[in-house]
């Protein structure tokens, strides 16, 4: 199961995918869920295991 903290605004989501890596990969479409981050490495991967903070539409 994938964590998705929520957060209030888009700037806030973002934030908390770079506290988790050492970038942040944007989902404004998902085709699932709401639109989120996921944290990146410095190559720009998804980190693998990581949460998913959400925005609001």
């Amino acid at each position: 199961m994938v964590n998705k903290p929520s957060s209030n605004t888009r700037k806030a989501a973002r934030n908390k995918a770079l506290k988790e890596g050492s970038g942040a990969e944007e989902h404004r479409k998902p085709s699932q869920g709401k639109p989120h981050f996921h944290p990146t490495t410095k190559k720009g991967d998804k980190q693998s295991s990581c949460s998913h903070p959400e925005y609001p539409d």
